[in-house]
């Protein structure tokens, strides 16, 4: 089964990725993340919204994350697996 994607990165910065959001099912430290050729997860916070502008850091480096890649909404908050 293919998930829906909940947006595209629009900007790569060696501290933050943005993200055009085409869902209004995220909120503020929600986990967006895709998989590479190498089948390599990337993984990103939501720290800041606007609108449909999501801006987003890395867990790890951003080198080889591009724009106009398509991102997929994690099935759980970070805090939500400390906490429950």
């Amino acid at each position: 089964m293919k998930k829906n994607s909940i947006g595209k990165i629009i900007s790569v910065s060696d501290l933050n990725i943005k993200v055009l959001l085409n869902s209004n099912e995220v909120e503020i430290k929600d986990i967006l993340y895709y998989e590479d050729e190498e089948k390599n997860t990337h993984r990103f916070e939501i720290v800041e919204m606007d609108a449909s502008i999501a801006l987003a850091i890395p867990f790890e480096s951003v080198h080889g994350v591009k724009k106009g890649i398509d991102l997929y909404l994690a099935e759980r908050r970070i805090t939500n697996r400390i906490f429950q």
